[in-house]
């Protein structure tokens, strides 16, 4: 393990370690599957593993308030985007990500609780934006707002850098970015708590188009 994916699992470690509410047999579980996500997905700050563990942050921060299974909303958070390296042309990354922690789960005879395991894979599936996912459970929601909300506010500005930079295209295409998709994320919204949130980190990102504006003299 390089030491850039050792930090990341001794950050994750800590995390969980801090979750008094979970059980010791859920804790055992949950190590276990964040050593495989570390290993399976990227490092990056765009999509990889520090995604995540800013999504479970956000996610623990909306489950406070909306309530909701911790155990079964950190197992979704963590596998969410597992398969996004792996998706082919003709899927999706939820879909991947899903059929991945099915065959782990199997694989590593993780025996759960037959709606527990439903309301994973349906969190991981319904949590995508591009795919169009509806959620349905409050697991699924906080899912699906906490990993929207990473995409706004400062970090959301980085990501979009990264994006336009890592796709070979530039200042113009993340300022149209901001309009086709990420201004529009709020809307999305399924809980009180995560639109709270997600108009904060907007308030953030208009400051910064307005800046922008001034300077390529758009307006």
């Amino acid at each position: 393990m390089n030491s850039r994916r050792t930090i990341l699992q001794e950050t994750l470690n800590k995390f969980l370690s801090a979750q008094l509410s979970l059980s010791k047999e859920e804790f055992v579980i949950l190590k276990k599957v964040g050593e495989y996500v570390v290993q399976q997905m990227n490092t990056t700050d765009l999509h990889g593993f520090p995604h995540v563990l800013r999504v479970l942050r956000i996610g623990l921060e909306l489950q406070k308030e909306e309530g909701g299974n911790l155990f079964i909303l950190i197992l979704s958070t963590l596998l969410h985007d597992v398969g996004r390296d792996f998706t082919p042309k003709d899927g999706t990354h939820a879909e991947k990500s899903a059929e991945m922690t099915k065959e782990f789960l199997d694989s590593n005879r993780i025996h759960l609780h037959e709606e527990t395991s439903e309301r994973i894979i349906h969190s991981i599936l319904a949590h995508s934006f591009s795919a169009n996912g509806k959620a349905e459970t409050i697991e699924s929601k906080i899912l699906s707002d906490a990993d929207k909300i990473d995409a706004l506010g400062a970090v959301g500005i980085y990501r979009a850098a990264c994006f336009q930079y890592e796709h070979g295209t530039g200042l113009m295409a993340m300022y149209r970015h901001f309009f086709d998709k990420l201004l529009l994320l709020p809307d999305k919204m399924y809980t009180p708590t995560g639109r709270k949130i997600a108009d904060e980190r907007i308030g953030v990102m208009k400051l910064y188009i307005h800046e922008l504006e001034e300077e390529l003299h758009l307006k």
